[in-house]
């Protein structure tokens, strides 16, 4: 398994990683609202990571995307509405921020609150197909 960036993956890395025998990708997707990459200054385009979603899919290379989600003024109601938002037919993983110690990165949500995000996400993610295991979240 390997992590790539959704910038700059094109057909023939596609075709170079399933000939070489890659068999699974993570990608930092983060988010598919444009106004939250800009945010987060992750300097891609929506239409960048489902260009590469989509050569995942065509070239039949297995790989999880993770949605960042719970940065410092994000409210539960914003959460859940790009959970809901979410595109079908890809393979996300959403998860909350755990920031690095010494980042600028805060979180506004209560303890309360996180635990019913996880919730929200573990069943987002099995009803997806996935299992997550008790303590990963």
């Amino acid at each position: 398994s390997a992590a790539i960036r959704a910038d700059v993956f094109d057909d023939e890395m596609a075709v170079a990683a399933k000939y070489s025998g890659c068999q699974y990708f993570v990608i930092g997707i983060e988010s598919f609202r444009q106004d939250r990459l800009d945010k987060m200054n992750k300097w891609i385009r929506v239409d960048q990571i489902k260009t590469t979603l989509d050569l995942l899919h065509k070239y039949g290379i297995n790989y999880h995307g993770n949605i960042i989600l719970g940065l410092d003024g994000e409210t539960v109601e914003d959460i859940t509405q790009e959970i809901e938002e979410l595109p079908k037919g890809y393979n996300l993983f959403p998860v909350l921020a755990q920031p690095f110690v010494g980042t600028k990165v805060t979180s506004s949500l209560s303890s309360d609150q996180r635990d019913h995000l996880n919730k929200i996400f573990s069943d987002y993610a099995e009803n997806q197909g996935k299992h997550i295991y008790e303590g990963v979240i």
